[in-house]
């Protein structure tokens, strides 16, 4: 995912465990190919090992000391077969094999881990707040970062909640949209929550969980209730409300439309993964390729009302395969009486392939950009975040565009919106105010 080029993270995966089979298998063949002599098997029934070694290494008993094995002279057998059979001893070098070969997923797995701390938040313009806030509830915590533009004073037009990918923080995932810029032109808030190392390694939002793709527990309940908490706060409706997301933020996305589509007025997902397709690491590493699966039940979590989407995906992305689009689209936004429009345009030196779907009155309810030559980051952004580029359509500003088609921006009168929802329990006792 990152701008600069490097190997994609089911490569390095792939390259890991091979590594592990290779060093595996050889154990293995030494283990079986090893033959005791003469002299050693003599040894051995004389002071066998204890049954609890001989059972923990799963080996046969020694030959008795009448029968040794005897190599043939003519038998040309490399040294490590010529070795004493010792169960404990093999046993151990086994495990040292195979912790030599975690050794090296280790690795990968910290230099998969890296995180882009070193990145500064953007610029807060005077009169800006970028704060950090906790929320709790019964379903778990997370801080968030809220954007709070000085354009908009006490009256914001509305929220764009983003959810950064793996390996992201929200101040790395703001300079990389671009997205406090946007919001100050349009006095928009803009919310990022945070995925803390303690609830995925690698800061991935775990959207192939089966508990975390549920309404009413997991982390779509927590971000739900960030959510009510802002929309209580600054007095905003659903139809002024936004969700977007990067990669696995891009896949919890999805889920949201599912379980809380009465939150949102629209959603975009970036290179994100087709909802409802896994329920665990190995059947969301098969979706994210493209393989997609009907998980058991609870993790196709359908609902009546859909949420319009649009959706971004790099044709040349390594990590999600670009069908993952086109099933997004199917899945999420079904035809409604309506048409279909593909056409082909011309952005940031790239060429895109949109398709884009309307309902029978001719309101757009969903769209997909797949960009030829695109990788898997951010289009249109500044590389100064991680995974994102120059190149390619302006994501940010086609996103607000989508958006303000349905409702972005618009004032809203009132309080007690929150009655309108259908509140679950991950909502806060009480919200916070702004620190």
């Amino acid at each position: 995912m990152p701008s600069k080029s490097s190997p994609s993270l089911l490569d390095r995966l792939r390259s890991g465990l091979s590594a592990l089979a290779r060093t595996a298998e050889g154990t293995v063949e030494r283990i079986r190919g090893a033959k005791p002599t003469p002299d050693t098997g003599a040894r051995r029934a004389e002071t066998p090992p204890p049954p609890a070694e001989r059972s923990a290494a799963k080996l046969p008993p020694s030959p008795p000391p009448t029968q040794p094995a005897k190599p043939s002279a003519a038998e040309a057998e490399p040294a490590f077969a010529r070795a004493p059979l010792d169960p404990l001893g093999d046993t151990i070098a086994a495990l040292r094999a195979v912790r030599r070969a975690f050794g090296g997923l280790e690795a990968w797995t910290a230099a998969m881990s890296s995180w882009n701390d070193d990145v500064a938040p953007p610029p807060v313009p005077e009169g800006a707040r970028f704060d950090r806030h906790v929320f709790s509830c019964a379903a778990g915590t997370r801080d968030y970062r809220l954007y709070e533009p000085a354009s908009a004073g006490a009256r914001p037009k509305g929220l764009v909640v983003m959810l950064h990918g793996c390996r992201q923080t929200p101040e790395d995932f703001a300079v990389g949209t671009r997205m406090n810029a946007a919001a100050e032109t349009m006095g928009l808030l803009v919310a990022y929550p945070h995925q803390p190392r303690s609830a995925n390694a690698n800061g991935c939002w775990n959207w192939y969980r089966l508990a975390d793709q549920v309404r009413h527990g997991g982390e779509p309940a927590i971000l739900a209730g960030i959510v009510r908490e802002i929309m209580e706060r600054w007095n905003l409706g659903r139809e002024q409300v936004f969700v977007a997301g990067l990669s696995a933020g891009g896949a919890m996305t999805a889920i949201l439309t599912r379980t809380h589509p009465e939150l949102f007025g629209a959603a975009c997902i970036h290179s994100g993964v087709a909802p409802g397709h896994a329920d665990d690491l190995r059947s969301g590493l098969a979706a994210m390729r493209g393989r997609f699966r009907e998980a058991p039940a609870g993790a196709r979590t359908a609902s009546a009302e859909t949420v319009p989407l649009l959706v971004f995906q790099g044709d040349a992305d390594h990590t999600v395969h670009p069908s993952n689009a086109d099933r997004l689209l199917a899945e999420l936004v079904p035809e409604a009486g309506g048409a279909t429009r593909i056409e082909t345009r011309a952005a940031g030196g790239s060429t895109a392939t949109v398709t884009t779907r309307t309902d029978a009155e001719g309101r757009v309810t969903g769209r997909v950009w797949h960009v030829a030559d695109g990788g898997h980051a951010w289009f249109g952004g500044d590389p100064a975040g991680s995974y994102a580029v120059a190149t390619g359509p302006d994501a940010t500003g086609e996103m607000l565009r989508f958006f303000a088609a349905h409702g972005l921006g618009a004032r809203r009168t009132g309080a007690g919106i929150l009655s309108r929802l259908r509140a679950g329990p991950a909502q806060a006792a009480a919200p916070r105010s702004p620190s």
